[in-house]
């Protein structure tokens, strides 16, 4: 079991965070196996779902957390910008 320890929240560690990771990693998988994405956006998704396992079986902090927030709001950032 995954047991993370993030001050005022009791959602890590519960079969609902399993899921909700679990989830993430096949959407992940799936992004990866689509063709579409190649060379370095394919290097990327999977350093994305490496820092993702990384991150949420590995660290037990919420400084961890906050750099995979950094890390995503980076490319929401820049994803907006391009639209």
């Amino acid at each position: 079991m995954i047991l993370l320890t993030i001050p005022g929240t009791t959602f890590f560690g519960t079969k609902y965070f399993e899921k909700a990771f679990s989830r993430s990693l096949e959407l992940l998988d799936l992004t990866l196996s689509d063709d579409r994405w190649k060379g370095a956006r394919r290097r990327e998704i999977a350093r994305a779902r490496d820092q993702v396992c990384e991150v949420l079986t590995e660290y037990n902090d919420a400084e961890a957390l906050k750099s995979l927030n950094e890390y995503f709001y980076r490319f929401a950032l820049l994803s907006r910008k391009s639209t």
